[in-house]
């Protein structure tokens, strides 16, 4: 008769002790936002132009391409890769092991990213990819690349002995020596 009387006794604990949070692991986790570092009220300056989901052994992936406009200063440019990466992290309905963003200066996407490329995935290693991985542990990777913010005008005359390749760059155009014309980079 006295175990029953213990039993509602029992049953009150049981739920408090469960209802509390056990240190760390019962701790609020961080939004992707939070990790990435994205203001809710920063304006983004890119466009998205194409997602390309790789699932590598199991584990779903996103690769996405943005185009971002000349001009961006180092910080303009990693905020936006930041963003990008956050909006394609969101994007899809499934938990991802690791979103990657390729940035895009110029209109030539047949190369590597000419502005910046991002990972995010946990320790910033796309190679580490994990979707049960919680985001406390994830990291951005930005790296920029200087070729964005190089923007020298250079004039060669038809026939200069200084410079050793046929194509000149004058600010972000290719002019062929030998035939004069001016193409678009």
């Amino acid at each position: 008769m006295r175990a029953l009387r213990l039993l509602p006794v029992a049953g009150v604990v049981l739920i408090l002790a469960c209802s509390e949070p056990a240190g760390k692991a019962l701790a609020k986790q961080p939004t992707a936002a939070e990790v990435l570092g994205v203001k809710p009220d920063f304006t983004p300056r890119y466009e998205i132009i194409n997602m390309d989901r790789l699932d590598i052994a199991g584990v779903p992936r996103l690769l996405v391409r943005v185009r971002v406009p000349r001009g961006l200063s180092r910080e303009d440019l990693e905020s936006n890769v930041r963003h990008a990466l956050l909006k394609s992290y969101d994007s899809v309905p499934v938990r991802l092991g690791a979103v990657s963003v390729a940035a895009y200066g110029s209109e030539r996407m047949n190369m590597g990213a000419d502005a910046a490329i991002g990972e995010f995935a946990p320790g910033g290693q796309w190679s580490a990819a994990d979707p049960g991985v919680p985001l406390s542990e994830w990291q951005a990777k930005i790296s920029l690349d200087d070729s964005y913010f190089n923007q020298t005008e250079v004039v060669f005359r038809k026939g200069d002995a200084r410079h050793p390749r046929p194509f000149i760059r004058v600010l972000g155009h290719h002019q062929s020596v030998a035939q004069g014309r001016s193409v678009a980079r």
